[in-house]
């Protein structure tokens, strides 16, 4: 076994070569096809059922223009209901809101590729399968977590009819194995048997963990089907993904024959529904998920047991007087509000009938209301960064108008807790006034509320001006301290208004993470650096919290046009659509706050997270992005509708931490060495090891063990059993990276720690120490 490794280190230093990696994240076999499945394809297709498919994606590098390191790969496609795209649009998604810890992964085998044409579509002219990747073994019962993601699915069918869907996944992980995603995706639902069939408009609202998903359908403008009646008035249903026969359709109409693994929790009802939250099933006292929702009758409506519904008032705090927008929900529990189950937040009027207010619910085992809480706007707030004021004229709260009552997402106000226990609450925020559902003028507002006296002060995560001068800075470089653009509105991107397309809103709904940072989508302007013309975008800004000063400093995660490589696929992708707003109002298919886990990443507990910007802080986000693979390589990107042979999708992008495990017990000194490793441990694949903020142009020693020391040494702890130890130099920015390619052979169950010691004279002993990593080799 030392051999092993020994020959393993010091190739490792000289091996530049990148092995072959292996998802959906694929092409079709041959140009302009697509591979996308067919949703109503059951056993009876002509290929098979592809109500059901096992797949495994890797996760590619994203940096942050700070330099924060996550991973980002295309995680599962709408179906393809007509052939003028290859995929349907998506509406409203979510990630679940939290995890399962230490669960088995939920599919025994799932499918892995590397290179074009391979795929999970059950058509040989349109995929090849992949490998099989058994996961039965002990391996994948230990050190797991499951998390849920669904999204609603539109189109027009080749026989004219309105196409509605469902589409629903449960996504595995290994915590020493980050990068690599097991996704089971699931056409959860269909408005019909066959592509004539129109039988339900669909508002999708959420999916927890265990698979449990919940959407409202009406029948507006349905003309129904042969094989089951349309269904009526306003209904919300529950379907559970992991319970789904992948060999048969769910259908949803009048006929309950015709379901699959589907409750109708609220039936026929004449009251007009929001699209639904839930509280899930991990948290639920029955183990079921529990529906949570409002109605257009100022009602809280709610499951107090599986199967029985209640609605009724007490649910708004003093100082509120109806309520907007659909409700949100997280897992935290705060106790100026009280509940021991969660709690749920709204937009809500104030007494002159103003959006004003967050109305926030505290609940029960049973979706009870333990206690209320309102959290009033004030009437101008100053940004802590930049000390910009706005206010002057009512500030108002939004995304709420137009579909999203019907279509979703959930919701438009992100709330959770901070490492020191105060509540954070932001939403989007029109200004100077109310200027109708497509106002360009937005900020992010946020609030920090204190645990126990309530006591509250705002600031702001972003904001936009029409002027083009005064919006929120976006920052980027080494030390974060470049200015490289600002948020602008949409109308800058657009051409707006009299051009026809969408002048705003410009910010997308709030997303907080596990300690506090606000993500959101935004229009952008991007300087060049060169002092050319700038680029005006659509993009993924993280606002990073201080919690001294209680300021948001705004960096850029990702934006259309920016290039990925499809690890599976083998093919890279560009991004070539951000959503933010339709015709009137905010697209139902923009981020919502549930668009983000409420946890960190894979069970760490965010109390133990020392820098903010740590990408486990963020548990996992997913996006609808418009992609465009570059199928022949050329790096132009012409998709096969605009004469070229790129596929052009309609995906769910998932972002998340990607890293082996950190084990912290780093040692300061003028320096703060941080080490990170990345790779599946898969024999002939590429990993790395890199060594950052260190000592520059210096040698430290790497020092390699087979078990953890953890052992006091030079006023730190030394965390790996010195087994190996190399000399390898930093560069001028106090960096050292060694890629390797995994070799075929190494067995399974072996961990492998790592830690680089550097000559500081101002540590310790004259040494600083990088923080522990342990990679754990699967075997396979």
């Amino acid at each position: 076994m030392k051999n092993t490794l020994r020959t393993l280190s010091f190739a490792v230093a000289a091996a530049f070569l990148a092995g072959p990696a292996m998802s959906q994240d694929s092409v079709a076999l041959t140009d302009c096809v697509g591979d996308a499945i067919t949703p109503w394809d059951d056993a009876g297709a002509a290929n098979g059922s592809d109500q059901r498919n096992a797949f495994v994606v890797d996760l590619a590098p994203l940096t942050t223009s700070c330099g924060t390191e996550f991973g980002i790969a295309p995680l599962v496609k709408p179906s393809q209901s007509g052939s003028a795209f290859f995929t349907s649009g998506m509406g409203a998604q979510s990630i679940s809101r939290v995890q399962l810890e230490g669960v088995p992964f939920h599919s025994g085998s799932y499918s892995v590729w590397s290179g074009q044409g391979f795929g999970v579509n059950n058509d040989p002219a349109i995929n090849t399968a992949g490998a099989p990747i058994d996961t039965t073994s002990p391996f994948f019962s230990n050190d797991t977590s499951q998390f849920g993601v669904g999204f609603s699915e539109f189109g027009t069918t080749d026989q004219g009819a309105n196409y509605n869907g469902l589409v629903g996944a449960l996504v595995n992980m290994h915590a020493q194995l980050p990068g690599r995603l097991y996704v089971t995706r699931y056409q959860a639902a269909v408005d019909g048997c066959a592509d004539t069939d129109d039988t339900a408009a669909i508002g999708f609202g959420s999916i927890d963990a265990s698979g449990d998903m919940y959407f409202r359908a009406d029948d507006f403008g349905i003309a129904g089907a042969a094989c089951t009646g349309g269904v009526t008035l306003n209904n919300v249903y529950r379907i559970n993904v992991a319970n789904r026969d992948g060999t048969v359709r769910n259908t949803i109409g009048s006929n309950a024959l015709l379901w699959d693994a589907m409750d109708g929790v609220i039936v026929s009802s004449a009251d007009t529904i929001n699209t639904p939250t839930m509280m899930p099933s991990s948290i639920a006292p029955s183990g079921q998920s529990l529906l949570l929702t409002g109605n257009f009758n100022t009602e809280y409506v709610r499951e107090t047991t599986p199967g029985t519904v209640v609605s009724g008032a007490g649910h708004l705090a003093a100082g509120t007087t109806d309520q907007r927008g659909n409700f949100a929900y997280t897992p935290a529990n705060i106790a100026a509000i009280g509940g021991t189950h969660g709690t749920l937040s709204h937009v809500a009027y104030d007494n002159s009938s103003e959006s004003t207010m967050v109305n926030m619910i505290g609940l029960t085992s049973g979706a009870g209301i333990a206690g209320t809480f309102a959290v009033a706007l004030p009437a101008a707030i100053t940004d802590n960064e930049d000390f910009t004021v706005i206010g002057g004229a009512p500030l108002e709260y939004d995304h709420y108008h137009s579909q999203v009552a019907f279509q979703g997402g959930s919701g438009n106000i992100a709330a959770g807790l901070d490492q020191a226990g105060n509540l954070i609450v932001a939403g989007e925020v029109d200004w100077p006034s109310d200027g109708g559902s497509d106002w360009p003028l937005n900020l992010i507002a946020v609030a920090r509320v204190h645990p126990t006296t309530g006591a509250t002060e705002w600031t702001m995560a972003g904001r936009n001006d029409s002027t083009g001068s005064n919006g929120k800075e976006i920052f980027g470089g080494s030390n974060c301290n470049d200015v490289i653009g600002q948020q602008v509105t949409l109308a800058d991107v657009t051409g707006g208004i009299p051009a026809g397309n969408p002048q705003g809103p410009s910010v997308s709904a709030p997303m907080i993470d596990s300690v506090g940072n606000i993500w959101f989508l935004s229009a952008v302007e991007l300087f060049d650096e060169f002092g050319g013309p700038s680029d005006f975008d659509v993009a993924l800004l993280r606002a990073m919290y201080d919690p001294a000063t209680f300021s948001y400093k705004l960096e850029l995660v990702t934006t259309t046009g920016d290039v990925f490589p499809g690890i599976n696929s083998a093919t890279n992708w560009q991004v070539r659509f951000l959503g933010i707003a339709d015709a009137n109002s905010v697209s139902s298919s923009t981020a919502w706050s549930g668009n983000m886990s409420s946890e960190a990443h894979s069970g760490v507990n965010p109390a133990n997270i020392t820098d903010l910007r740590d990408s486990r802080g963020m548990g996992g986000l997913v996006l609808n992005v418009g992609l465009t693979y570059d199928r022949n390589g050329d790096g132009d990107y012409t998709t096969c509708f605009n004469g070229g042979v790129d596929e052009d999708y309609t995906t769910l992008v998932y972002i998340g931490h990607r890293f082996w495990p950190d084990l912290g017990n780093g040692l300061s000194g003028t320096f703060t060495p941080r080490l990170k490793g990345e790779g599946n441990l898969v024999a002939g694949e590429f990993q790395t090891v890199t060594l950052e903020d260190a000592p520059p142009l210096t040698v430290c020693q790497f020092v390699v063990g087979f078990s953890a020391l953890n052992a006091p040494f030079k006023g730190g702890v030394l965390v790996p059993n010195p087994d190996i130890i190399i000399g390898l130099p930093t560069d001028v920015t106090g960096t050292f990276a060694f890629p390797f390619v995994w070799p075929a052979g190494v067995p399974g169950g072996i961990s492998i720690y790592w830690q680089a010691w550097c000559p500081d004279a101002g540590g310790p002993n004259n040494f600083s120490a990088s923080n522990g990593v342990e990679m754990y080799t699967p075997g396979f």
